[in-house]
């Protein structure tokens, strides 16, 4: 297994710190950047990010149908997901039950560099898939920070990723278990790839083999079809059910992490990992 980086941390290393809470637009829009932290950084202000890569994605033809924002640690860091509707682009994700949508994440402290990660709400179950691949947007915060400039070239690689996390679901859906293979994939995404705590297996255990006891009113009233097949697609998927639940920065690591190891577990290609800057 591949040591995770400082940058690739188990999720609960994001959070260490600091709660997060919700914000709206308006509320982001009231956080200032804060001050430098060295010679070469510079601060950009959340509303900045936010509102150049909505303008991107408008440019290259999809509009934000639902968006959700929190911040943490004194506000100096923003993760967020945005649900993405083509207007005149293609959709991404045909066949998949599921639409278009990207993970935000962002440091002022310079905890971590500017970040996009594609991704995919599942609908009958209203959880996240993310690509294992790039954090999309790599620069740092410096004085030499174009961000239209950067976003527009992360944004060239998130679609390029949109590919990969197809490909992965495909296969996923394509790759049938036993039971007993469904159990030692589920062990080894906790024991091995530490993609969850040992702690949650027993939730993710439930929603693959059991989803009927774990559900609510509402699970039940919108059916398990995500979990219900008993393929690799199905284990994935009761992950990200337990995942659904937790801070946005916790969802966006376990989904990468996900995505990351199932892809190495299965022996499809491995994206590569993202540059320090």
């Amino acid at each position: 297994m591949t040591p995770l980086t400082a940058d690739r941390a188990r999720p609960e290393a994001v959070l260490s710190h600091s709660a997060s809470h919700l914000v709206t637009l308006d509320d982001l829009a009231a956080i200032p950047a804060g001050g430098r932290m060295g010679p070469h950084h510079r601060p950009v202000p959340h509303i900045e990010l936010v509102s150049t890569v909505k303008e991107a994605f408008s440019r290259r033809g999809y509009a934000v149908a639902r968006e959700q924002f929190s911040v943490s640690h004194d506000n100096a860091r923003l993760f967020g997901t945005l649900d993405l509707v083509p207007t005149t682009g293609a959709s991404l994700v045909e066949g998949l039950e599921g639409g278009m949508a990207v993970g935000l994440r962002h440091a002022n402290d310079q905890a971590f560099a500017l970040g996009v990660i594609a991704g995919l709400r599942v609908f009958v179950c209203d959880n996240m898939a993310f690509s294992g691949g790039d954090r999309l947007l790599r620069r740092k915060h410096t004085t030499g920070l174009e961000l239209v400039a950067e976003v527009d070239r992360g944004l060239d690689r998130t679609f390029h990723s949109y590919r990969d996390l197809v490909q992965l679901v495909d296969h996923l859906r394509d790759t049938k278990l036993s039971d007993t293979e469904a159990k030692v994939l589920l062990y080894d995404l906790a024991l091995d790839g530490r993609v969850i705590a040992p702690d949650q297996l027993g939730k993710v255990h439930g929603w693959y083999f059991t989803p009927e006891e774990m559900a609510s009113a509402e699970d039940r009233e919108r059916g398990f079809s995500d979990v219900e097949p008993r393929n690799a697609w199905g284990v994935a998927n009761a992950v990200t059910r337990v995942a659904r639940g937790w801070p946005a920065a916790r969802q966006q690591e376990t989904g990468i992490a996900l995505s990351t190891y199932l892809a190495r577990y299965f022996r499809l290609h491995a994206p590569e990992r993202p540059c320090a800057n």
